[in-house]
C-alpha cells in the first residue's frame, strides 16, 4: 500500500455517479474506503507519469 507522506495538501475531486458508483465498487473489491481508493489511484498515477487528455485534466475555471 502506497503511505501518505507527512505533509498532504488536500484537493477537491468532481465525479460523474456513473465514476462514484465505480469507484466504490473497485474500493470495495480492494477492501479500502472510497476516499483511500482514491488517494491510492492518484499517487500511482502521478509516480507513473500518467499522461491524460486535458478534456479529463483537472480545471480550476469552473
Amino acid at each position: 500500500m502506497v503511505k501518505a507522506p507527512r505533509k498532504t495538501r488536500a484537493i477537491a475531486v468532481q465525479l460523474s455517479p456513473e465514476a462514484v458508483k465505480r469507484l466504490d465498487e473497485l474500493a470495495a473489491r480492494s477492501g479500502m474506503s472510497r476516499h483511500r481508493y482514491m488517494i491510492v489511484i492518484l499517487e500511482r498515477a502521478i509516480a507513473a507519469d500518467v499522461v491524460v487528455s486535458k478534456k479529463l485534466a483537472f480545471s480550476d475555471e469552473d
